[in-house]
């Protein structure tokens, strides 16, 4: 699926705008619902290293758990000229120190957990993240973000959105926040 996107990394105040800004035009479309992630990466942290040095030639390996569900999805997102994700059910129940695909071994190297919202906005779906925060899958450390992501996920590449943003939009990966925070790289 190609996805176009925009996002917008709000501290409380800019939130609590954002939302005054919107509110009377935003729908929520799902319930809210907690995310697990674990991201894989080479040895030596391939995928991050092309992440933070390219604007294509993107490519992030995670499993994904939404709240309570026993179900796990494999999921691949990268970049080449347009954004593609591809989202399967795993065939484990659990997640795996290592992972095998396209003839390359990736290791389990940071786990992610935040609360997602789902809304329409005009035609696009929106998505808040909160209470964002990083792990190290074998000793733990956590370090919490105090910030809100709100994306917006264009529909049929319906670009009109971007005029009702009242912020400027930004990059923003949680996958490259928690691999610096965790592994406290620059």
């Amino acid at each position: 699926m190609i996805r176009e996107e925009h996002k917008l990394v709000l501290n409380t105040l800019q939130f609590e705008e954002f939302i005054r800004y919107v509110n009377q035009n935003m729908t929520k479309i799902y319930p809210s619902r907690n995310i697990f992630s674990v991201y894989y990466d080479t040895k030596v942290f391939q995928l991050y290293s092309n992440s933070i040095n390219s604007e294509t030639d993107k490519y992030k390996i995670r499993l994904r758990k939404y709240d309570n569900n026993k179900e796990i999805f494999f999921e691949k997102k990268f970049t080449f000229e347009e954004k593609y994700k591809i989202s399967i059910p795993y065939k484990y129940n659990y997640f795996p120190e290592t992972i095998f695909d396209n003839g390359i071994n990736f290791f389990k190297k940071v786990n992610i957990s935040y609360k997602r919202e789902y809304f329409k906005l005009f035609s696009s779906r929106v998505t808040i993240d909160k209470n964002i925060k990083y792990f190290h899958p074998f000793y733990g450390n956590e370090y919490q973000e105090n910030i809100k992501i709100i994306e917006f996920k264009l529909l049929n590449n319906d670009n009109s959105i971007t005029q009702y943003i009242p912020f400027q939009t930004t990059k923003f990966s949680k996958y490259e926040n928690a691999i610096k925070k965790v592994y406290n790289l620059n």
